[in-house]
């Protein structure tokens, strides 16, 4: 029987009562707009925020799916505790937020399993939030079950994009990959705007080589550039395009000093 391993995010980064999360869920969903004619979808990056700060924009996000299509997602998280730590993949666990549980679908993670640069390493996911803070969005949205790969990464290269996309397009639109990231964080207001301006600019050319050097001359930080560079390569393989749904950037003030991290939901089709 699977281990049962509880959302790191419940309580942290929604609330930790399902009644409250329900009903702030439902008046987000009344005044988002509905989904774009988008075609045929192929990626969405979302951000790993709290609700307060990003429920808007990750709801947005999801409303571009068709849920009834994708009950299965490979949702890239980031290793916010290591990095320079292979591509990893979990299993023989559930994942369980308030009263429900969410399988991995293991019959497609054994079809990406035999990826040379894949590992399984159960212990780097354990605390991990930016996997399961969407579980109960997708919830929301579903009414019902879905099914989710989970995979992490925290060496953030050209290669370790490249191979993201190989391994999306081992799942042949069986699953649609959710890339879990925020932008630039932690510095102020218009320096987090400006850096952004120029990362989204670079992410929207779907050139991975020319965004890693952008991010690393303006130094940018994103805490995923591994799954937006997998989302721009398999766009790019699927002569697909990326469009911006929405952005927002948001700041506090620590000791005098304004610290603000920018956030936008994307989706990539054909």
């Amino acid at each position: 029987m699977p281990n049962i391993r509880r959302s790191f995010s419940e309580g942290y980064l929604y609330p930790a009562e399902r009644s409250e999360m329900e009903r702030t869920l439902t008046d987000l969903d009344v005044s988002l707009p509905g989904a774009e004619r988008l075609g045929e979808l192929i990626s969405i990056l979302l951000p790993h925020g709290n609700l307060k700060n990003c429920g808007d924009l990750i709801l947005q996000g999801l409303k571009q799916v068709d849920l009834n299509r994708f009950k299965n997602l490979v949702i890239v998280g980031t290793n916010h505790k290591k990095t320079n730590q292979p591509i990893s993949y979990c299993e023989g666990i559930s994942f369980k937020f308030y009263d429900e549980i969410v399988e991995i679908n293991q019959d497609l993670l054994e079809g990406i399993k035999s990826n040379p640069w894949l590992i399984k390493d159960n212990l780097i996911h354990e605390q991990e939030y930016s996997i399961d803070v969407f579980l109960p969005y997708l919830r929301h949205l579903t009414g019902e079950n879905f099914s989710i790969i989970p995979i992490m990464v925290s060496k953030h290269t050209v290669e370790e994009s490249r191979n993201l996309a190989s391994t999306f397009g081992m799942l042949k639109n069986e699953a649609l990959p959710v890339i879990s990231s925020n932008l630039n964080q932690y510095e102020d207001r218009n320096t987090t705007i400006t850096k952004d301006d120029e990362i989204i600019k670079s992410f929207l050319s779907l050139d991975t080589a020319e965004f890693f050097k952008t991010a690393k001359e303006i130094g940018h930080t994103s805490c995923n550039l591994a799954g937006m560079g997998g989302m721009m390569e398999i766009t790019r393989k699927l002569n697909g395009r990326i469009k911006i749904i929405a952005r927002k950037t948001l700041c506090y003030n620590s000791n005098g000093i304004e610290r603000c991290t920018g956030y936008i939901t994307a989706v990539s089709s054909m």
